[in-house]
Formats: structure tokens, C-alpha cells, sequence
């Protein structure tokens, strides 16, 4: 049996597995009074696959000189639009998502379910501007353009974009971690 000097006493001897035991016992006491927030960000520390998603307003080019606004490309560099650069939505408000039939089965569609603040914002959107077009963003390219829908249904949002069934799989399984990631559960302390 292995033994070493505590720190408080020197001439006792505390046995190496009580010391381990101790420690381990402060990582769990700690863990739980943080509400183990950091444990999950060190083990979920780079989504694999993550991808971020947002929704933007259009806005005119070079009308505005506040910075409100930015000129995004697609992800091939062949179309330029400009939007501005807060989102209506984005992967913040989303929570969950399902692929759904979109008609096409090597094209289906995600309808990603909306949080309490989404569903606010998502309603104020289509109220204030049914029938105006928005930018799909993804993982910053610009993806798709997408009519704002009357508010029939303010707990989700219907994407049917040009995205092919594996990618929008990984979209889907990526969103509960990125909210997750962007709404951390607040600790005891």
C-alpha cells in the first residue's frame, strides 16, 4: 500500500486512495453546485457537424453606413446579397427539428421547433410581413430565399430549401446541440 505525507500534518500518513477519493468527491460537489454547465461544454466542447442557421431580412446595398448591414455570399461565391445582420431567427430560438416531406424525397424539408422567444419573434415577422422575402442563411453562406408565411403556426418554422437528404439529417441531429451550446442552463451559484 502506498502511502504519502498529507500536507497538514507532516508526520501522518493519508493512504494515496483516500486522497483520490477526496478529490473526486470535491470535482462531484463541484459539478453539482454549477448545475455541471462547464462539464457539458468540456465534454460537448466542438460540436461535430454543427450548423448554424438564421434567417435575415433583405436590406438595400450601400444605404446603409451604421454597419446594420452586410453583402453575403453562397457558398459557391456566384450570388451576392445584401441583409442585414441581426436575424429574425436563428439557431438561439431553434430547439428541435424533423425532416418532413417536402414532395421530394431526396428533397425533404425541416421544420425546426421554436422556442418561447422564437415563437414571439417568428409571429411578430409574419404579422408585420407576410408575403416579404427573407435569406436563409447557412453556416454563414447564403442558402436559399423564403417568403414569410401568415401566422398560422408560430411554434415552427417549415424550411424547404435545396438541400439534399443526408445534409439535412445532419442539420437536424446538429440543433439540439447548438441550442443547447447558446442557451446554457444556469448553475445553483
Amino acid at each position: 500500500m502506498c502511502r504519502c505525507v498529507h500536507p497538514d500534518t507532516p508526520h501522518s500518513r493519508v493512504p494515496l486512495r483516500r486522497l483520490a477519493v477526496q478529490f473526486l468527491a470535491a470535482g462531484l460537489v463541484m459539478a453539482l453546485a454549477t448545475g455541471c454547465a462547464w462539464v457539458d461544454r468540456l465534454i460537448h466542447r466542438k460540436e461535430a457537424g454543427a450548423h448554424a442557421i438564421s434567417l435575415h431580412p433583405f436590406a438595400e446595398p450601400g444605404n446603409d453606413v451604421s454597419g446594420r448591414t452586410q453583402m453575403v455570399v453562397d457558398a459557391g461565391g456566384t450570388q451576392r446579397v445584401c441583409i442585414r445582420r441581426a436575424p429574425i431567427l436563428s439557431n438561439r430560438q431553434m430547439m428541435e427539428g424533423k425532416l418532413e416531406s417536402g414532395g421530394d424525397p431526396q428533397r425533404p424539408a425541416l421544420r425546426l421547433r421554436l422556442d418561447r422567444q422564437g415563437a414571439m419573434l417568428w409571429l411578430q415577422a409574419c404579422q408585420e410581413a407576410p408575403g416579404d422575402r427573407v435569406a436563409v442563411m447557412l453556416d454563414g453562406f447564403f442558402w436559399y430565399t423564403m417568403t414569410l408565411p401568415r401566422p398560422t403556426d408560430t411554434q415552427s418554422v417549415l424550411i424547404d430549401g435545396p438541400i439534399g437528404q443526408t445534409e439535412a439529417q445532419a442539420i437536424v441531429d446538429s440543433i439540439p446541440g447548438q441550442y443547447r451550446r447558446l442557451n446554457p442552463s444556469p448553475g445553483l451559484f
